[in-house]
């Protein structure tokens, strides 16, 4: 077969995977994984204002890996414990309901959303990027003193559809035999994951405040809705890009960026912020334990 032609074939294979997938997305039909059942249960609680700490524990605590995991997120420098932590009715206290619920829901979805085979290499980078992103959203709501019970889940989950559009993608692809290279693969990941992203969130029944951010992932200037937790989470992912890669965008870069000024953050803010790297990289390292 000569290149022309293979190419043809390539490329026609290509508009056929992206009209499945976007027959799929209109029609409801994506195959969103299935929330673990105390993520489910915990993310519902923070919903519930008569919700109380032992009912949390005692919804963890049926769950033993994660209870320790959850412990060992609480201890790490980013909640910054000032005595060591041994419990879950501790975690509750020190760290409050809804911060304990969330790091509950983030140690339990990461087998279950973060886990494409022949693209692990890629997940894997994601979640590090989503832990990185939660933990920066938190500093920075931290620092501005607004948004900070729901910071840490929106830098998270915010792009959730990234892992959940590969599986979609690589399974159209298997279902219709067709020759797709990696990178028009995640050429179509990129095209559709955003309103893959809010199906997940709601199917699984997510705050509005996040389904909000997942809508402005790309935009947030555009954003209409929860606005200011939109911008916390640009904010986020520009910390999250300077601390993966800061060759590619630089500190200046990060401080110079309109979304930091759109906080009102100073120069001064955005270094302080940047130079809570280790902090960030022991999360990243208990999440991922």
């Amino acid at each position: 077969m000569s290149a022309s032609l293979q190419d043809t074939v390539q490329t026609s294979d290509l508009q056929v995977v992206r009209r499945a997938v976007a027959g799929l997305i209109a029609g409801g039909e994506i195959d969103v994984p299935m929330l673990p059942e105390v993520a489910g249960r915990v993310m519902a609680m923070t919903a519930d204002a008569e919700v109380d700490a032992a009912a949390l524990t005692d919804i963890i605590h049926h769950d033993p890996a994660l209870a320790s995991h959850v412990i060992r997120i609480a201890n790490s420098p980013l909640f910054l414990p000032e005595m060591p932590i041994v419990s879950l009715r501790q975690a509750v206290t020190r760290l409050g309901i809804r911060q304990v619920a969330q790091i509950a829901f983030a140690a339990s979805i990461e087998a279950r959303a973060f886990n494409v085979p022949g693209y692990q290499d890629i997940v894997k980078q994601l979640w590090v990027e989503a832990v990185t992103c939660a933990a920066y959203a938190k500093e920075v709501a931290t620092q501005i003193r607004t948004g900070v019970e729901s910071a840490f889940l929106c830098g998270l989950v915010h792009r959730i559809g990234l892992p959940v559009a590969i599986q979609l993608v690589v399974d159209v692809v298997q279902i219709r035999g067709a020759a797709l290279k990696r990178g028009e693969t995640l050429d179509v990941v990129r095209e559709y994951f955003l309103p893959v992203g809010v199906t997940v969130a709601e199917r699984w029944e997510l705050p509005e405040t996040v389904q909000a951010v997942m809508r402005y992932a790309n935009s947030w200037v555009d954003a209409t809705q929860h606005r200011k937790q939109v911008l916390i989470t640009a904010a986020a992912r520009n910390l999250t890009a300077h601390h993966c890669n800061p060759e590619a965008m630089d500190a200046d870069a990060v401080i110079s960026h309109p979304v930091s000024a759109a906080l009102g953050l100073s120069a001064a803010d955005v270094r302080r912020l940047i130079g809570r790297a280790e902090s960030v990289d022991q999360f990243v390292a208990a999440m991922s334990a």
